[in-house]
């Protein structure tokens, strides 16, 4: 009986050893699963973010074209009904870097 209980201490022993040799390497390949995941998740974000400002810079230019047709449109209309031309119709809207410019002038 004595002998059955060194053996399973010794077990006992031995699976605690192999639990605590095993467990960081567990939690390891668990942190290092979970940071690939991260770091796929990070670079499909970043994706989409390019992919979120071409279509913009795309619509933006799509939106510029359309409006330069319809001021020639108009202008053209206006001509056949022999109205003037209209003022102030062929201004166009200041760029990102222009309204910074003006920002910084009037915040000092």
């Amino acid at each position: 009986m004595v002998s059955k209980l060194c053996q399973w201490d010794g077990i006992r022993k031995h699976i605690l050893l192999v639990l605590l040799k095993t467990s960081p390497v567990c939690l390891i390949v668990d942190l290092d699963v979970r940071r690939n995941r991260n770091r796929e998740a990070l670079n499909a974000l970043r994706r989409d973010a390019e992919m979120s400002d071409e279509d913009q810079e795309q619509l933006d230019k799509e939106i510029c074209d359309i409006r330069k047709r319809l001021k020639v449109k108009v202008n053209r209309l206006n001509e056949l009904q022999g109205k003037p031309e209209l003022k102030g119709f062929n201004l166009s809207p200041l760029s990102r870097d222009e309204m910074k410019a003006i920002n910084q002038v009037l915040k000092r």
